[in-house]
Parts: structure tokens; C-alpha cells; sequence
């Protein structure tokens, strides 16, 4: 089955793996879980310290002598850098989950975070219910608060 074409710019067809072969068997090209993800910065000190000193993440290191810091986030790393190239500059929004949104919203905006957007559910269904809230970093990129509700009576 054609799945569009190589992002190699070949032009070639992408292939599916899956048509023939049970979950199993298929071949993946990587394994399904995320290990780093880079977030393009303007200001690494002001970023280091919202992401250390508002969110409450864990600082590993900055690199000495260049515009890049890591994070640890449940086991997954945070990387910060300034792009040296404008091709790698990104604005992913990354969903911090939480045990208790709005105490982690409030701590969030009390530490001195912007709110974009208050405690909301966005999603019910029997298996619960899916709130969020958004703060901004200080380049203006939102920043998720998620918490997963058990069901409530309707």
C-alpha cells in the first residue's frame, strides 16, 4: 500500500509494513517512545530558569560554552537550545501531566508564569475526563498542564 512519498525528496513511495503481518511481526523502524525533545529558545538563562525555577523540572546540565541545556521530564529529555539555524527553531506545545491541575495551574501562574488559558475539560467519555490549561515560557510558547479525571456523574 502507497502511504504518499519519501520525505528523502527521492520521490520514491513510502510502503506500509503492516498490511501483511500481524501486530507482532511488523517491522519498526524505531521504538515507540520518545527519549528527547529539542524546544528552540531565544534566551537560554531566562528559559533554564522558567523551566527550572516556575515548572519545577530537573536541570542535568547546561553545556558549557554553547546555547543548549537539558531537562529531564519523566524520564524523557528536554532539550533547550537557541538555534544556530532557523530550520531547527520549534514551538511544539508540550502536556506536562498533573496530579492536580488547578494547584499545579495556580503554582504555575503564582511563581509568575502567564496564563493563556484556565482549567478547562476538553474531552468526556466512560473512561473519564481530560482537563488542561495552558501558561507561556518566556518566548511565548503555551505550555500544557493536563490532568486525567476518573468519570464524573453527569
Amino acid at each position: 500500500m502507497n502511504k504518499g512519498t519519501s520525505p528523502d525528496g527521492s520521490g520514491g513511495p513510502l510502503r506500509d509494513n503492516t498490511p501483511d503481518h500481524t501486530p507482532e511481526e511488523r517491522e519498526r523502524a524505531v521504538e515507540p517512545r520518545v527519549s528527547l525533545v529539542t524546544l528552540g529558545v531565544n534566551d537560554l538563562g531566562r528559559s533554564v530558569a522558567f523551566y527550572r525555577d516556575i515548572l519545577g523540572l530537573e536541570h542535568l546540565f547546561t553545556v558549557p560554552g554553547r546555547p543548549v541545556a537539558f531537562f529531564d521530564s519523566g524520564g524523557v529529555r528536554l532539550y533547550l537550545a537557541v538555534p544556530e539555524d532557523e530550520a531547527y527553531r520549534s514551538r511544539p506545545v508540550i502536556y506536562y501531566a498533573v496530579d492536580d491541575l488547578e494547584a499545579a495551574y495556580a503554582r504555575t501562574i503564582g511563581r509568575g508564569a502567564p496564563s493563556l488559558s484556565a482549567p478547562t475539560m476538553v474531552h468526556r467519555d466512560a473512561d473519564g475526563e481530560l482537563w488542561i490549561a495552558f501558561v507561556s515560557d518566556p518566548d511565548g510558547t503555551p505550555v500544557g498542564l493536563s490532568e486525567q479525571r476518573a468519570a464524573s456523574p453527569v
